[in-house]
């Protein structure tokens, strides 16, 4: 059935919801997963954020990885991960997706909130709506 998971962490409540699910899967498939953390900075923001904020934003992703990484570690679970950096969150996740042949995209259902969604769009709307593969969404 899936043998290769890919899942996305932002390192919020969702995100790693969505990683004690996937680990329930890799545990009963058996499958392989590795986990994807994305530093975005918005086109626009670019040369008016600076280098400081810039590394912000990749030790943020870094920190989601290691947070969900813990979960599995905790689980006695292993993974591989992936830190991607200057791709929208879901072109990241999708292009991934493709390139490692992967059978599911596993993700929260929501990292951001109501109003950020609004302004910024919701990553896991996009990865459902564009995938090529099985998503499995948690809430």
């Amino acid at each position: 059935m899936f043998s290769k998971l890919l899942v996305a962490t932002d390192g919020s409540d969702n995100a790693l919801r969505a990683a004690r699910q996937a680990i329930q899967l890799v545990r009963k498939l058996p499958a392989k997963a590795t986990l994807i953390s994305v530093a975005y900075v918005p086109t626009m923001y670019r040369d008016d954020i600076g280098a400081e904020l810039n590394e912000s934003f990749l030790n943020d992703a870094r920190q989601a990885l290691r947070f969900t990484e813990k979960v599995f570690t905790e689980e006695q679970q292993s993974c591989d991960t992936k830190l991607v950096q200057d791709l929208h969150p879901a072109d990241a996740i999708l292009e991934e997706a493709k390139a490692g042949n992967y059978d599911l995209i596993v993700l929260g259902s929501r990292g951001l909130s109501e109003r950020e969604v609004k302004r910024l769009g919701s990553v896991s709307q996009e990865v459902v709506q564009r995938a090529q593969c099985s998503v499995l969404l948690v809430r």
